[in-house]
């Protein structure tokens, strides 16, 4: 900003001076001195009291110098005023070059001051909550001391707690398959001691039966001879009520005989 103010005072000053004479301007910027040995001139000075009448060019090793002389011709009056007139819109022209770069730089400028605002704001954000999430597991910590916490123990304790977990695991689960090998054996033995107390009852059932089905048989003979038994006793006592007629009795009490 400063060197745009000094390039447009050091423009309205050349301007001013072109037109009445009564300033001494000094352009030593860099653009002045690009502007004027662009032009094939050197430092452009103006002394006090010098009018566009009064001005001409000089050629010096450095470039050109415009310094007040005596009255010269009309034509070099007039190439000192064009030339002039040319600096005067080249400082314009870099005037508003300058100005449309300084308002690009203001909205970068504008745009990396919100970019950091907005990272500063991040960074709070963030090691706020990280230090909430820390205080929250410090908290928890301190709520729940068991061993069992994996908030209360390190990963080298960890590993070691693992490993002597799967210690006892494997302890455990030798114990169960020695008892699982005693069941075994203990299972084979009932297992054996079933199936001959079961072939002992099916023998037992099967003699009971035959027992009963020969006791039912003896009975059924029993009960078989009681009844020929009474037919007897029947067939007796019916031949003795009978008085035996002669030889047809005898014959008759023969074949009773015989049928006894």
């Amino acid at each position: 900003g400063k060197m745009i103010m000094q390039r447009s005072l050091a423009s309205s000053f050349a301007a001013a001076a072109a037109l009445d004479g009564s300033f001494c301007v000094v352009p030593n910027s860099d653009f002045a001195r690009r502007t004027n040995s662009s032009k094939g001139g050197g430092t452009l000075v103006v002394s006090p009291g010098a009018t566009p009448r009064s001005l001409h060019f000089k050629q010096p090793k450095g470039g050109v110098k415009i310094s007040p002389a005596s009255p010269a011709s009309s034509q070099d009056q007039a190439a000192g005023i064009g030339n002039l007139l040319k600096t005067l819109q080249a400082l314009t022209e870099e005037n508003a070059v300058l100005l449309r770069e300084n308002e690009n730089m203001r909205q970068l400028k504008a745009e990396a001051d919100e970019a950091k605002e907005f990272v500063k704001r991040f960074k709070k954000e963030y090691d706020q909550r990280f230090e909430n999430m820390r205080n929250a597991l410090e908290l928890f910590k301190n709520k729940y001391p068991s061993k069992d916490n994996p908030a209360g123990v390190t990963p080298a304790n960890r590993l070691g707690r693992e490993s002597s977990r799967v210690d006892d695991l494997e302890k455990k689960l030798a114990v169960l398959m020695d008892e699982g090998a005693k069941k075994d054996v203990a299972l084979r033995k009932y297992t054996k001691f079933y199936k001959e107390m079961k072939m002992r009852i099916a023998n037992k059932t099967r003699q009971q039966q035959q027992a009963e089905a020969k006791a039912v048989q003896q009975q059924q003979q029993q009960v078989q001879w009681q009844q020929q038994q009474q037919q007897q006793q029947q067939q007796q006592q019916q031949g003795q009520r009978a008085p035996p007629p002669g030889n047809q009795q005898q014959g008759g009490g023969g074949r009773g005989f015989g049928q006894w």
